[in-house]
């Protein structure tokens, strides 16, 4: 299996769709702001406030190059793929990301629900939250693979995820194919070789 990276703005329902994709593939589930706080042995909140957003951005990132070409399903943080480096460390290893595409009133909602959560939205007002989410949204479609809506129940979300990483899948496949074929331009190499006499 290939590794599956979810991007999103913050409480996009990543974390949530990765949970249930990994439920009924049979997939490990990550994610990584866990896996970080695992590593510092301190809360992403604590890493932020005690060690600062550059100390936590270079563990991200080398966080991230660990979990590639893991069997599993990554939910990232709201800034992970807002580093175009960190998308092409995923696909440098062959792994895909997927940007669950959430609208904005349903992530502030969400967020303001869980306060001391997550210490960049918590630093905001309602505007400055917004012109965060509207200043990531470009990148989150540059830096990713496919998308899908995350407007939908999360068993349809996790439904869309699969279908399009299928076909990220199937595409893969097919490129494989026409290098090998590239190779051998007068026809299959199985079948077009003499037995010798």
């Amino acid at each position: 299996m290939y590794t599956i990276f979810l991007s999103g703005f913050m409480a996009s329902g990543k974390t949530t769709a990765a949970k249930t994709f990994a439920r009924m593939t049979g997939a490990e589930h990550i994610d990584l702001d866990e896996y970080i706080e695992k590593k510092l042995g301190a809360t992403v909140s604590e890493i932020f406030a005690e060690r600062g957003e550059e100390v936590f951005r270079k563990t991200e990132a080398d966080c991230l190059r660990e979990l590639c070409g893991r069997n599993a399903i990554v939910s990232l943080g709201g800034g992970t793929m807002t580093d175009g480096k960190n998308y092409g460390a995923v696909r440098l290893s062959g792994g895909f990301v997927v940007f669950i595409n959430t609208p904005y009133n349903l992530c502030e909602r969400r967020i303001r629900r869980e306060q001391g959560v997550r210490p960049i939205a918590d630093a905001l007002n309602d505007t400055e939250l917004e012109k965060l989410y509207n200043s990531r949204l470009a990148l989150y479609k540059k830096n990713c693979d496919a998308e899908v809506t995350g407007e939908n129940p999360s068993l349809l979300i996790m439904a869309d995820i699969m279908e399009a990483v299928a076909g990220l899948i199937d595409r893969l496949t097919d490129k494989e194919s026409e290098e090998v074929l590239a190779e051998f331009p007068e026809g299959n190499p199985d079948t077009d070789t003499e037995e010798e006499t």
